[in-house]
């Protein structure tokens, strides 16, 4: 059967509010931002989506975005000038900056550049029109530029090429060879409901067969990394020292009753694929690096419709935790985690789409904070959480009935415009949350060795005194407590300028 290249009508007529302005068949949503107003194409356009092999790839984390991307840039980059350069410049812009070195940007890049020789130049502080992950590649021939080009990483793995940003139309830009006619859940419930197929059909009938065989290979990797992420041992490279717990987890999943058992063997599985991932090793975007090892892929027909759920937030929203926060990462994926678990389950199609729509919807607003710019805190244990999430999502729509105010589409353009209103230092660039107060324990202990030291100092001071008063038998006791509180008026000296740790203190103190 072929797919009918047109969209059934929608039935019931969609409520428009100040901020909604309808154009044709379209709704674009003007969000204004200053004096200006961004636009964003409505969940409701169904223009079409590419193949899932763009959302599902292989590759070394620790991250899609910022690892993955920019690998994928440099190798573009290569095959222009690779014959003709012998050293290369590389400007990294806004998050590519700012987390840049605990992400591995640079290996990543050096990596695909090799052996020449790649200077790069840090703009954290800068970031470019288009997209917050931006980076510029400088071909030299000895000090003379040759030839330049500028790419985005816009999540996933995937790229967009400054030069060809012209040639896209349409006000919110997206780049991609369309494989599927429809772009959106309210389409495909409706294409589901006139044909009487799954999801996973329509996934198969747009792609062809050949998509199985990928999807098989998907799924062998996941369960590669998950054998190899439990056999982990020791600490996480990055300095943060943060032991691997896969192991351990699995085997208390063992010794657990059936009830404790079943969410152990989850978080297991999961962390194993989240510290394989922070560990720079091969694993699947599900839909990020970031956010892998949360879809729960028994069966082939599972990661379609984990696929399809994933393609259509990328292609309306985003699945970039520096462009819309962890909403968009960890998010997505519980979302697609959710609707595979479901279907699993023998959930219709109707109940998936709920599964997923719960899964964003309670996560919206979820901050990217990673400390130290690495994908370990909080990265690895939000996953296993949003595992046991996914998994409450199913239930839940599998054991009521299918009726929800807000629909799945409604929820991931809900999910875009509250990520605008993130504050750039809480998408992906540890400038803010946890990234700035993961240290606050340690410095408090600091402090408390530093007024240790300052007392004893203290109580060393005026033994000095006393045995000093003793030796020469000065009746001058006013001398003797002045020269006391001299010492005493120092010490406090020194405890003012420490930084003191108690409720009237401010965070500011600390920055």
């Amino acid at each position: 059967m072929n797919i009918d290249a047109s969209i059934p009508k929608e039935e019931d007529e969609i409520n428009t509010q100040s901020d909604m302005k309808r154009t044709s068949s379209h709704i674009r949503i003007i969000s204004k931002k200053g004096n200006s107003h961004v636009y964003y194409s409505s969940p409701f356009d169904s223009d079409g989506m590419p193949s899932l092999r763009e959302l599902f790839r292989i590759g070394h984390g620790p991250s899609s975005s910022h690892t993955m991307g920019p690998s994928n840039a440099a190798k573009m980059f290569r095959s222009l000038y690779g014959s003709e350069a012998d050293n290369y410049i590389v400007v990294l812009y806004g998050s590519l900056a700012a987390t840049g070195k605990g992400h591995m940007t640079d290996v990543a890049i050096e990596n695909e550049l090799k052996p020449k020789k790649v200077t790069f130049i840090w703009r954290p502080n800068e970031t470019l029109t288009f997209h917050v992950n931006g980076m510029t590649i400088k071909a030299m021939k000895g000090e003379k530029e040759i030839g330049q080009e500028t790419y985005y990483s816009v999540g996933g793995g995937a790229i967009v090429i400054d030069s060809e940003l012209e040639k896209i139309e349409g006000p919110y830009k997206k780049t991609f060879t369309k494989v599927y006619n429809y772009s959106t859940m309210n389409a495909l419930l409706r294409w589901c409901r006139k044909t009487g197929y799954k999801l996973s059909d329509f996934v198969y009938q747009s792609e062809g067969d050949s998509i199985r065989d990928y999807l098989q290979q998907v799924w062998d990797t996941m369960s590669k990394c998950v054998e190899s992420g439990l056999q982990g041992r020791g600490v996480l490279q990055g300095g943060l020292n943060l032991p691997r717990k896969a192991h351990d987890m699995f085997r208390a999943a063992k010794r657990s009753n059936e009830v404790m058992g079943r969410n152990a063997y989850l978080f297991a599985y999961t962390l194993a694929v989240s510290e394989n991932n922070a560990g720079g090793e091969t694993v699947v975007t599900a839909p990020t690096c970031g956010a892998c090892g949360i879809v729960p892929g028994d069966v082939i027909d599972a990661l379609a419709v984990a696929g399809v759920i994933g393609n259509i937030t990328k292609v309306n929203a985003s699945i970039s935790g520096a462009e819309a926060g962890c909403q968009a990462e960890v998010g997505t994926a519980c979302a697609m985690a959710a609707g595979a678990a479901t279907f699993l389950m023998g959930g219709s199609t109707e109940q998936i789409e709920y599964a997923a729509s719960m899964a964003i919807e309670h996560m919206l607003g979820l901050t990217c904070d990673p400390v130290k710019g690495l994908v370990q805190v909080p990265c690895i244990e939000r996953n296993a959480m949003a595992a046991g999430r996914a998994l409450e999502c199913a239930q839940y729509a599998l054991m009521t009935n299918t009726f929800h105010i807000i629909s799945f589409d409604e929820v991931i353009m809900t999910m875009i415009l509250t990520g605008e209103d993130i504050e750039d230092s809480l998408r992906e660039t540890s400038k803010a949350g946890l990234a700035q107060t993961y240290n606050l324990d340690e410095l408090a202990r600091k402090q408390r060795i530093n007024e240790m030291k300052s007392r004893l100092m203290g109580i060393q001071q005026k033994n000095s005194i006393r045995m000093q008063w003793g030796e020469h038998e000065s009746d001058n006791d006013e001398a003797k407590s002045s020269s006391e509180v001299v010492h005493e008026t120092d010490d406090a000296k020194k405890k003012d300028n420490m930084i003191m740790l108690d409720k009237n203190s401010s965070f500011d103190s600390f920055y």
